[in-house]
Formats: structure tokens, C-alpha cells, sequence
């Protein structure tokens, strides 16, 4: 438990961080950003001509699996006020997060994202970071073996940001997005 409230706070300091490192503007670069699809997997609809809203906490609710894998879900934290929940999945020895931000209110989360991926990152000592693309999907995946913890994170529809950490290898974790939870993003 005590790991899990780490990587917690972890994700929201680095969430805070970033919210007031770049603000949206009303320019018309800005609009354009947010609509054009970082992957071609949603083609032009008019939901992308509607005004879009921030997630609602039961629509944070309802995106989550209740398994991830094998491992059960056991809890969800939802701050919709600032557009970011994360559910654990198994148990306390060794649990999941899956996170999910929305980046309607906040551009920044797509946009260091993207800086991210295109830029050299270097981690501690034992670390590596893998970019590639998986499924069409821009993927970054920090591995970390000394203490058996990986993650992956990927950007949909240049506005959702999901990142999945656990004890698994990172292509194992990817095997743990599923096409029909992403589709539940595409009704927002």
C-alpha cells in the first residue's frame, strides 16, 4: 500500500508540474492541436466538431477493466476536478496502476508527451527507456529490473494520456489494453 501512495503522489506532482508549465489559450493553433489525431485510428467524425467537456468521474469509472490481466481490480482514484484518475489492479504485494488523463483541460499532458518521445531521455543507473510504436500507437516504456517495475504509456486521440506500471515486462503490459476500453474514450 505503501509503494502504491508513492507512485500515487508521484503521478500527481509530476501532473501539477506540468499544469502550470503550459496554459491553454483560445488560439486557433491551440484548437488545432487538440483535434488533429496523433494516430489515425479515429477517422474525422463530428464529435470532433462538437465542443468537447472534461471527463466526469463516472466516466473515469466506467473506462476502467475490472481485471487487468489476471489481477483485480481494488480501487479507483478519481480527481476529476484536475482530469487524471488511476485504478490498482492485484493485490498488495504486487500492484498495477492504470491511469488515465484527460488532456482537454490541460494540452500540456499531450504535448510533453510528445517532447518526451522525441527527445533523448536517460534514466538512474539500470534504468532504460524504450520508445517504439506499438498497434500504431507512440509508445515510451520505462523499465526499471533492479526493483521489477515497468511501465508504458501512449497518447489516444491526442487527447487521452494512459500509462499502465507494474511488475510485468512492458510488452506484457501492453497486452493489457484493449481495444474495446479505448473505444469507451471515443463516446467522450
Amino acid at each position: 500500500m505503501k509503494h502504491s501512495r508513492v507512485i500515487i503522489i508521484i503521478i500527481l506532482s509530476v501532473f501539477f508540474s506540468c499544469k502550470n508549465g503550459i496554459k491553454t489559450s483560445d488560439n486557433t493553433a491551440t484548437k488545432e492541436s487538440i483535434s488533429k489525431p496523433i494516430n489515425a485510428i479515429t477517422p474525422n467524425s463530428k464529435k470532433q466538431q462538437e465542443p468537447l467537456e472534461l471527463l466526469t468521474k463516472v466516466q473515469f469509472n466506467d473506462f476502467f477493466p475490472d481485471y487487468l490481466g489476471s489481477n483485480k481490480r481494488y480501487n479507483i482514484f478519481v480527481m476529476a476536478s484536475e482530469a487524471l484518475a488511476t485504478a490498482s489492479y492485484g493485490d498488495f504485494k504486487d500492484t498495477f496502476n492504470y491511469s488515465l488523463t484527460d488532456g482537454i483541460k490541460n494540452t500540456a499532458v499531450v504535448k510533453n508527451f510528445e517532447l518526451s518521445y522525441t527527445s533523448d531521455l536517460k534514466g538512474p543507473e539500470g534504468t532504460e527507456y524504450i520508445k517504439m510504436e506499438r498497434d500504431g500507437y507512440k509508445t515510451i516504456a520505462f523499465l526499471q529490473p533492479k526493483i521489477n517495475r515497468y511501465s508504458i504509456e501512449f497518447i489516444y486521440d491526442n487527447r487521452f494520456k494512459l500509462v499502465i506500471e507494474g511488475s510485468e515486462h512492458p510488452d506484457v503490459l501492453w497486452t493489457y489494453v484493449k481495444k474495446s476500453d479505448l473505444q469507451k474514450l471515443d463516446s467522450y
